[in-house]
C-alpha cells in the first residue's frame, strides 16, 4: 500500500504543476481533487489519518 500511496502522490505533484501553469483548467482541478481524495483514503487505512491536503497542494505546498 505504501508504494501505491507514494506513486499517487507523485502523480498528484505532477498534476498540480500542470494546474499551476493552467489554473483555469477545471478538468485538472477535478482530477487532482479525485486523486487527493483517493490518497486520503489509502493514508487513513495505512497510517490512521490522512496527511495529503488538497489546499496545500493548490497553494504549492
Amino acid at each position: 500500500m505504501i508504494h501505491a500511496i507514494e506513486g499517487l502522490r507523485a502523480h498528484i505533484r505532477a498534476t498540480a504543476e500542470l494546474l499551476h501553469k493552467r489554473p483555469d483548467n477545471d478538468d485538472l482541478k477535478r482530477e487532482l481533487y479525485a486523486m487527493v481524495s483517493a490518497v486520503n483514503v489509502m493514508e487513513i487505512y495505512e497510517y490512521g489519518s490522512h496527511v495529503t491536503k488538497y489546499n496545500d497542494i493548490i497553494e504549492g505546498g
